[in-house]
Protein backbone atom coordinates (compact mmCIF):
# COMPACT_ATOMS: atom_id res chain seq x y z
CA UNK A 1 0.00 0.00 0.00
CA UNK A 2 2.93 2.59 0.51
CA UNK A 3 3.72 2.08 -3.18
CA UNK A 4 0.03 3.15 -3.73
CA UNK A 5 0.11 6.03 -1.65
CA UNK A 6 3.56 7.02 -3.45
CA UNK A 7 1.80 6.86 -6.67
CA UNK A 8 -1.57 8.65 -5.75
CA UNK A 9 1.38 11.75 -4.22
CA UNK A 10 3.06 11.56 -7.70
CA UNK A 11 -0.02 12.06 -9.68
CA UNK A 12 -1.45 14.69 -7.73
CA UNK A 13 1.34 16.56 -7.85
CA UNK A 14 0.72 16.60 -11.49
CA UNK A 15 -2.54 17.57 -11.59
CA UNK A 16 -1.48 20.25 -9.26
CA UNK A 17 0.76 21.66 -11.60
CA UNK A 18 -1.09 21.61 -14.72
CA UNK A 19 -4.23 23.25 -12.46
CA UNK A 20 -6.00 20.23 -12.78
CA UNK A 21 -8.94 19.42 -10.49
CA UNK A 22 -8.73 15.91 -8.57
CA UNK A 23 -11.96 14.44 -9.12
CA UNK A 24 -12.64 10.54 -7.77
CA UNK A 25 -14.44 7.87 -9.37
CA UNK A 26 -16.14 6.64 -6.69
CA UNK A 27 -17.42 3.11 -7.77
CA UNK A 28 -17.18 3.92 -11.52
CA UNK A 29 -14.55 1.19 -12.04
CA UNK A 30 -15.13 1.26 -16.07
CA UNK A 31 -13.52 4.59 -15.68
CA UNK A 32 -10.32 2.62 -14.46
CA UNK A 33 -10.69 0.13 -16.79
CA UNK A 34 -11.13 2.83 -19.40
CA UNK A 35 -7.86 4.12 -18.18
CA UNK A 36 -5.80 1.11 -18.12
CA UNK A 37 -6.61 -0.22 -21.65
CA UNK A 38 -5.57 3.24 -23.04
CA UNK A 39 -2.59 3.05 -21.29
CA UNK A 40 -1.91 -0.61 -22.51
CA UNK A 41 -3.97 -0.80 -25.47
CA UNK A 42 -0.74 -2.03 -27.43
CA UNK A 43 -0.32 -4.80 -24.92
CA UNK A 44 -3.84 -6.39 -24.84
CA UNK A 45 -4.67 -10.25 -25.85
CA UNK A 46 -8.12 -11.83 -26.48
CA UNK A 47 -8.90 -15.26 -25.36
CA UNK A 48 -8.63 -18.02 -27.66
CA UNK A 49 -9.22 -20.95 -26.13
CA UNK A 50 -8.97 -22.28 -22.44
CA UNK A 51 -6.02 -20.51 -21.40
CA UNK A 52 -4.64 -19.47 -24.63
CA UNK A 53 -5.17 -15.49 -25.65
CA UNK A 54 -3.67 -14.07 -28.95
CA UNK A 55 -2.29 -10.64 -29.06
CA UNK A 56 -4.89 -8.66 -30.82
CA UNK A 57 -2.41 -6.74 -33.43
CA UNK A 58 -0.24 -9.80 -34.42
CA UNK A 59 -2.14 -12.49 -33.70
CA UNK A 60 1.03 -14.36 -31.65
CA UNK A 61 -0.44 -16.96 -29.25
CA UNK A 62 0.60 -16.54 -25.28
CA UNK A 63 -0.79 -17.55 -22.32
CA UNK A 64 -1.21 -16.76 -18.60
CA UNK A 65 2.46 -17.42 -16.79
CA UNK A 66 1.47 -19.44 -13.84
CA UNK A 67 2.43 -16.90 -10.80
CA UNK A 68 0.21 -14.32 -12.28
CA UNK A 69 -2.67 -13.11 -10.72
CA UNK A 70 -5.54 -14.27 -13.12
CA UNK A 71 -3.67 -17.90 -13.24
CA UNK A 72 -5.92 -20.55 -12.09
CA UNK A 73 -8.35 -18.45 -11.28
CA UNK A 74 -11.33 -20.57 -12.47
CA UNK A 75 -12.72 -18.53 -15.26
CA UNK A 76 -10.45 -16.28 -18.35
CA UNK A 77 -11.49 -13.28 -18.71
CA UNK A 78 -12.25 -12.22 -22.77
CA UNK A 79 -10.03 -9.96 -22.76
CA UNK A 80 -6.83 -8.74 -20.44
CA UNK A 81 -3.84 -6.64 -20.83
CA UNK A 82 -0.64 -7.17 -19.34
CA UNK A 83 2.60 -5.61 -18.52
CA UNK A 84 5.02 -7.49 -19.47
CA UNK A 85 6.22 -10.49 -21.91
CA UNK A 86 7.94 -13.27 -21.12
CA UNK A 87 9.46 -15.72 -24.14
CA UNK A 88 9.93 -19.37 -22.23
CA UNK A 89 8.85 -22.74 -23.29
CA UNK A 90 5.70 -20.75 -23.91
CA UNK A 91 5.11 -17.08 -24.56
CA UNK A 92 3.31 -15.90 -21.35
CA UNK A 93 2.49 -12.44 -19.82
CA UNK A 94 3.47 -11.12 -16.69
CA UNK A 95 1.17 -8.47 -14.95
CA UNK A 96 -2.22 -9.17 -16.60
CA UNK A 97 -4.98 -7.32 -16.01
CA UNK A 98 -8.43 -8.86 -16.39
CA UNK A 99 -10.44 -6.58 -18.60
Amino acid sequence: MRKVREVRQQLKEIMDSQKMPLISCGNEWDVVRKTICSAYFHQAARLKGIGEYVHVRTGMPCHLHPTSALFGMGFNPDYIVYHELVMTVKVCKYSPFSL
